[in-house]
């Protein structure tokens, strides 16, 4: 392992579907915000991605 390199760390399930979950309520908050702003074009994109990270948390259960 070289001086940049860290251990890898195993992930459970639960700790993937907690990762996922906070990366779709904070695309789901900037959502909010783009859309407060006017920027429309970029929360349509943040609202897909969080729809398609949400199929994973569905999938899981």
């Amino acid at each position: 392992m070289g001086a940049a390199e860290t251990a890898r760390r195993d992930l459970s399930e639960a700790d993937v579907a907690a990762i996922v979950a906070r990366e779709v309520r904070e695309r789901t908050d900037a959502d909010l915000e783009y859309e407060a702003a006017g920027r429309t074009e970029g929360s349509a994109r943040l609202r897909e991605e969080a729809q398609v990270l949400s199929r994973y948390l569905d999938a899981t259960g």
